[in-house]
């Protein structure tokens, strides 16, 4: 599989949208693909793969839109999700990072939970659920899944869970099993 990421700025990515000015975070800008898509010998071996955050890790004005998180599929419909629309193409579209909080006390927190819960909305409807989160590890904080190395972020497993319900068990060889909700065991 040839896995193409998206851009920040190439091509110009500000948009009104909304109402908003709308300007690509980095990585999930694939607007070219509608001008110049990528042309493989075997198109089924291409995957799109843009990266994309809420406010929790950047503030933008469609984040404060008044219709905040209904105005977000228009945003990802923008810069990614029409590339599944496009008359005969075969490429797949994965999301390839995204994360955050889903919960906490400030207001970009608690809105960066409304975009997480809109964007698994999102990619839910759209037959999208194929995606890498980002990320496992603790030492990229708030997106990490394991807190401390030690405990995981059981309100991102959740959402995780209904966007991916029968996810790849990640666990090391010498530790298989669930969490007692039923999630996948992660050892470290």
């Amino acid at each position: 599989l040839i896995f193409v990421e998206g851009t920040s700025d190439s091509p110009n990515c500000t948009e009104s949208i909304d109402g908003d000015t709308v300007v690509c975070g980095y990585g999930d800008n694939l607007l070219g693909v509608g001008d110049h898509p990528v042309q493989l010998g075997k198109a089924n071996k291409l995957v799109y793969s843009p990266h994309t955050y809420g406010p929790s890790q950047h503030m933008r004005d469609e984040f404060t839109n008044a219709d905040f998180p209904k105005n977000m599929p228009d945003v990802w419909e923008n810069h990614w999700g029409y590339i599944r629309k496009i008359e005969g193409n075969d490429a797949a579209v994965v999301l390839g990072e995204w994360g955050g909080p889903v919960t906490g006390e400030s207001d970009d927190v608690d809105n960066n939970g409304l975009w997480m819960s809109a964007i698994v909305d999102y990619l839910t409807d759209n037959d999208m659920q194929s995606n890498f989160f980002w990320c496992l590890n603790s030492d990229s904080s708030p997106t990490g899944v394991v807190v401390d190395w030690a405990t995981f972020d059981e309100a991102k497993l959740e959402l995780l869970a209904t966007l991916t319900p029968e996810p790849t068990d990640i666990s090391a060889i010498y530790a298989k099993g669930k969490t007692e909700k039923g999630l996948p065991a992660v050892h470290v």
